[in-house]
């Protein structure tokens, strides 16, 4: 009897103990809220999809900037094509595909060994194929004063000379010469003032890069030994002689197209 009754208290004794703290059980307030995000309504973040969380209002502004920013960039390339438009046209409305280079002359070797290469009837070609191949960049902004940079190319960009002339003691040849690149650069740089009136300066346009030069010259034949020399030669030219008259050309017949034209209306003020 003594030992049935001391198994029952035990027994009791587990149960009790297992209501304190042996069962893991999850806690429960019935009568507790449930707790969201401070956020405030009316904005939907991406991927949400049917609750409506707020983004903070630095967050927003900066966003906002950004928008505004591109949009900016948008008017400011459409404006820049608007202009390099008209270049085209006026290009192609004068019947000049391209741009007439000078003659160029030199004298290798001493006498009575000696001789002269002479090529003539130069010509860039096609300074209508100028397009926009970056963004517009905002250099300088000021009340009414905005100054503006933008990097150019030519779809298209040759020099060559349809004639050239080798003589060396008795010997004579003639052939062609072109020079065509896989890269090119221009730089243009504009400011517009939108006060009192409206005024367009063109501060540069600048052909400043060739790359990926490739050189063809006919009929050297024998001479074909010189190939090298006549190719560093040429090179030296376009950076001396050659790029200073495409940069006078272009600049003077970018002027001559926005001559009398409301240019300002095409960019945002």
């Amino acid at each position: 009897m003594k030992f049935q009754l001391l198994v029952v208290l035990l027994l009791f004794g587990i149960c009790l103990a297992s209501q304190g703290q042996g069962i893991d059980e999850e806690k429960v307030y019935p009568d507790s809220e449930e707790i969201k995000p401070n956020y405030e309504e009316d904005t939907v973040l991406e991927g949400g999809d049917s609750q409506n969380y707020a983004i903070p209002e630095k967050l927003k502004t900066r966003f906002l900037n950004l928008k505004n920013s591109k949009e900016i960039i948008i008017k400011l390339n459409k404006g820049v094509d608007k202009v390099l438009g008209f270049v085209s046209e006026t290009f192609k409305s004068l019947g000049a595909n391209s741009i007439p280079l000078p003659e160029i002359s030199k004298p290798f070797g001493h006498p009575p060994y000696g001789g002269t290469f002479n090529a003539s009837k130069g010509y860039f070609k096609d300074p209508a194929s100028l397009v926009r191949t970056g963004d517009v960049e905002i250099l300088v902004r000021n009340g009414t004063v905005i100054t503006l940079q933008v990097q150019l190319g030519f779809k298209v960009a040759e020099v060559g000379f349809e004639e050239y002339h080798l003589d060396v003691l008795n010997i004579h040849h003639r052939g062609e010469i072109s020079v065509s690149a896989e890269q090119n650069s221009v730089a243009l740089r504009l400011t517009l003032e939108y006060a009192p009136v409206c005024s367009f300066h063109l501060d540069q346009l600048e052909f400043n890069k060739l790359s990926g030069i490739k050189i063809n010259i006919t009929g050297l034949a024998e001479f074909q030994i010189m190939f090298n020399e006549l190719s560093s030669w040429l090179i030296s030219n376009f950076e001396l002689a050659f790029k200073q008259k495409i940069n006078k050309v272009l600049y003077d017949t970018t002027n001559k197209s926005i001559k009398n034209k409301d240019i300002c209306k095409y960019f945002p003020k």
